[in-house]
């Protein structure tokens, strides 16, 4: 059947396979233009009529006319099936099954590297859920998980309804008890927005005011808040600290944490997996 002849007039059937030709086709295939006086009575050449395939029903149809199953793209050549919704936070296309997903996690245990994708051409770091996946997938490879800070400090849990009483008394000097601190989220995106804020004033509400200027919403999801000590990070610095933020310490006052108007605050949205820190 020709696929022109949903879209154009002019088309015949055959007399014999009943196969549709629009004028082109009839010329291709019978060497001769189509005259208004064979329209009616064509027909094929002996054994060359046109196979028309049937349309199998749903009944019909085997395994075999099903989608083809989705394949890892994880190592080349392997054939393996993916793990479904993995990775967890999308942080790359590439659908991993969990052969080449422990070969990664045997790679990166050696060299000391992050999770990450085990295609050459990607290589992009796993986030936080989907190392916490992975945790849990390999339980036998829990000593090289333990590297990493993947526990939850339960911000979404912290509830605190109440605002800090600021005592502002008569000798109240503004030079004294503010100061101004750079933050931004760990992509660096929201250039120099600032906070400004009372030195006596405690975690929570510093949290509070940190998300407002960076218009991070109530149900966004936050993975943790770094201090950046000394403004840019470079090589011969110190890694970010992180800040502790839970039930105990939101009522701790700002000023314990030694933020200094040099210090950058930065917000990690993305998951970034970080290493454990050394203890004291």
């Amino acid at each position: 059947m020709c696929g022109k002849q949903l879209a154009e007039n002019g088309w015949i059937t055959t007399k014999c396979c009943k196969a549709r030709l629009c004028a082109a086709c009839f010329e291709t295939k019978f060497g001769k233009k189509m005259a208004e006086s064979e329209t009616d009575n064509v027909k094929c050449e002996e054994g060359t009529c046109v196979s028309k395939k049937p349309k199998k029903s749903l009944a019909e149809k085997s395994d075999k006319d099903e989608e083809p199953a989705a394949q890892c793209k994880g190592q080349e050549g392997c054939e393996g099936t993916p793990l479904n919704g993995f990775p967890s936070n999308g942080e790359c296309d590439h659908d991993v099954c969990p052969r080449c997903l422990e070969k990664m996690i045997d790679e990166c245990q050696s060299t000391g590297m992050m999770p990450m994708c085990p295609n050459a051409l990607c290589r992009q770091p796993y986030n936080v859920d989907s190392v916490i996946a992975l945790k849990a997938l390999m339980p036998q490879k829990a000593d090289f998980f333990a590297n990493f800070a993947l526990e939850n400090q339960g911000y979404d849990a912290i509830k605190d309804d109440a605002v800090t009483f600021i005592d502002i008394a008569g000798e109240f000097n503004v030079d004294e008890r503010m100061m101004e601190i750079k933050v931004e989220t760990d992509g660096g995106e929201d250039g120099d927005a600032k906070v400004i804020f009372d030195k006596r004033g405690t975690v929570a509400d510093f949290i509070r005011e940190v998300r407002r200027t960076l218009k991070i919403l109530p149900l966004d999801k936050v993975y943790g808040y770094y201090i950046r000590r000394g403004g840019e990070k470079t090589d011969d610095k110190k890694a970010d600290e992180e800040m502790t933020v839970n039930a105990a310490s939101v009522s701790t006052p700002i000023s314990a944490l030694g933020i200094t108007p040099d210090c950058a605050v930065i917000v990690d949205m993305s998951g970034i997996v970080q290493a454990k820190a050394p203890p004291p």
